[in-house]
């Protein structure tokens, strides 16, 4: 298995570098000028050459992207151009916010979809089976942060009430902190959670209906034993995989529900860095986060041989 996670990550770094090249020309080709938009809104300075010295940006494009790449593999994300904090700095501060979020996030979609999958298979064509489907649809067909704008508008108009807006730390208030993460956590866990429901149910009849199934309930094996037993296993394969990638959607795709809820962590940093054109923090935050997706990816691989023990990495 060691061999096997050394063969991954080698093969990862030309992932990471054409990522890289991806973004630092993406960057360079959008409209506008940092430079420009500095002297306009923030009056840095008059004499703009100076000020481009300054930041690096007086360099032809190779010969930035070349000093990015040296200072990366130092372990140098470089600094924000506009408030010369490290990068890095901010990125070890802002990941364990969004980390806990998508952590939460991804509990709530596995809990519900889970039991709801299997549920609407061992039911089927009941109308347990029909309304768990019609929820699992409406479930993906309706947009996160269309529902998160409604939970802060019409409370308010109704009740008087909003979902909490400034972040509390677990050491200042445990339970605060907790309630601070319940809603945004709940509708971006709710939106994972209809894809993982309807793969759940498919694998659980597919898995039903196999011969050893069969075998195992004419020996006369409850059916809470043959379902957790034998059929859930065994279809949670593909299950697993696609609770792999939504991991790695909420590492990259935080940025609407964090910017939406206040919550400072790595998805509010890399909208308001993009919004900024702040290069080196957008450059940073990408390939934080694509490193990030490439280690949950191979971590979920891993994963497979602890829930079959047939699959073997040689």
């Amino acid at each position: 298995m060691t061999a096997y996670v050394a063969r991954r990550l080698l093969l990862a770094i030309p992932t990471l570098m054409v990522i890289m090249l991806l973004v630092f020309s993406i960057l360079r080709l959008l409209p506008g000028d940092i430079i420009k938009l500095m002297i306009a809104e923030q009056n840095y300075a008059v004499d703009e050459a100076a000020l481009r010295k300054e930041l690096g940006l007086a360099d032809p494009a190779p010969v930035q992207f070349i000093k990015w790449i040296s200072g990366v593999v130092r372990g140098d994300f470089g600094k924000s151009l506009w408030t010369k904090q490290p990068i890095g700095e901010e990125l070890k501060r802002r990941f364990p916010v969004s980390a806990e979020f998508g952590l939460y996030s991804v509990l709530i979609g596995v809990l519900i979809a889970i039991p709801v999958g299997i549920i609407s298979a061992i039911r089927q064509d009941t109308w347990l089976d029909y309304l768990f489907r019609s929820l699992s649809i409406g479930l993906i067909s309706v947009p996160g942060f269309w529902l998160a704008t409604l939970l802060l508008v019409f409370p308010v108009i109704w009740w008087g009430w909003t979902p909490p807006l400034t972040y509390v730390g677990w050491t200042e208030n445990p339970l605060e902190h907790l309630y601070y993460f319940f809603w945004p956590a709940l509708l971006l866990g709710a939106g994972l959670s209809g894809t993982t429901m309807r793969l759940t149910r498919n694998q659980m009849l597919e898995v039903l209906r196999q011969d050893y199934i069969r075998t195992a309930a004419a020996k006369g094996l409850s059916e809470m034993r043959v379902i957790t037993r034998h059929a859930l296993r065994n279809a949670l394969i593909p299950v697993i995989t696609v609770i792999g990638l939504q991991i790695a959607a909420v590492v990259s795709g935080t940025v609407i529900f964090e910017s939406i809820f206040s919550i400072p962590g790595v998805g509010r940093f890399y909208f308001q860095a993009i919004l900024f054109r702040d290069y080196p923090s957008v450059q940073a935050t990408a390939l934080f986060i694509a490193i990030t997706v490439l280690l949950v990816n191979i971590a979920i691989d891993l994963v497979y041989a602890v829930i079959d023990p047939r699959i073997r990495f040689a």
